[in-house]
């Protein structure tokens, strides 16, 4: 008798190996540069998992700690977020590129976990804020303009320096306690140029044009050698900035007053000039002199009260 005829076990296994093969070369593998960082581009966005819990498209997510650069532009042309980070302790280098939202995309980069670096790059036309991180985040060489929402926003104990928030709809540079802006620009935008919480220090910056008021603190707070000018508020208000210190601001030409200050903040080296109106009104509010100042609108109105 014949004995009945048995499958090619060899062709199976074959077509068993091609498709695990397809399967393996259709997940691009996650690309390093030589110095071990995680590089993010507008096609390794589109095709997704630059870390595990990252889909393809936007957001891109980021779930692991670590060091990562932009290797080319990034153009969102969804209501989504840019780039979503959701672990502690991550550095992103977008590396002199931009990320456009195309006025439909949400959020440049957002992330409520702590310690988030962010350096060297641009983010526009986002629908809500351009940067919006965590406590202890660390901003740098950065420039968030024409967003909807706040150009730059940090949690506690965040700093922001060398950056520019320019035509955002809301505030250019908002941060909560402790935090820091510092040799940085924040003009045209539609809120406070910056606005920080107690404890904050706001050192060397450029403020002008802004909507509401040039600068704006909370409690215990330092302002210091800022240039505060043409805002439609009051170029200072540290109204509520108990025990605070205003020292060597120039603020000029604000719609309101130049600086507000509460009863027991001090200030010194200040020159507060064509505020209010000019002519002969009051350049300051409040707050104990602690050396002199100069507040003029003209010949006859030279030294701060």
């Amino acid at each position: 008798m014949f004995s009945a005829l048995r499958p090619h076990t060899g062709s199976r296994l074959l077509t068993t190996t091609a498709v695990q093969l397809a399967l393996i070369l259709s997940i691009a593998p996650v690309s390093h540069a030589s110095d071990g960082e995680t590089e993010i581009s507008q096609a390794r966005a589109n095709q997704g998992l630059v870390t595990p819990a990252d889909g393809a498209g936007f957001p891109v997510t980021i779930s692991v700690p670590g060091a990562y650069r932009l290797t080319s532009n990034l153009v969102v042309t969804g209501p989504v977020d840019a780039i979503e980070i959701v672990v502690p302790g991550v550095q992103l280098d977008l590396n002199g590129f931009s990320i456009d939202g195309l006025d439909v995309g949400n959020r440049g980069i957002f992330s409520t976990e702590s310690d988030v670096t962010l350096r060297n790059g641009t983010i526009r036309n986002m629908t809500g804020d351009g940067v919006d991180v965590g406590e202890y985040a660390r901003i740098s060489g950065l420039r968030s303009i024409d967003n909807g929402g706040d150009g730059i926003d940090v949690g506690s104990g965040g700093s922001v320096t060398g950056s520019t928030a320019a035509n955002n709809g809301s505030f250019g540079i908002r941060g909560s306690l402790g935090c820091s802006v510092i040799g940085s620009i924040s003009r045209n935008n539609g809120g406070d140029g910056i606005n920080l919480g107690a404890g904050g220090s706001i050192l060397e910056n450029t403020v002008r044009d802004n909507t509401t008021d040039g600068l704006q603190c909370g409690t215990s707070c330092t302002i210091s050698h800022n240039a505060v000018l043409n805002n439609d508020g009051d170029g200072i208000n540290a109204a509520l900035s108990f025990g605070s210190t205003i020292i060597g601001n120039a603020v000029r030409s604000n719609d309101l007053l130049g600086i507000d200050m509460a009863d027991d903040a001090g200030y010194a080296h200040n020159v507060v000039t064509n505020n209010n109106g000019a002519g002969n009104n009051g350049q300051v509010d409040g707050g104990v002199p602690l050396d002199s100042n100069l507040c003029a609108t003209n010949l006859f109105n030279r030294i701060c009260p």
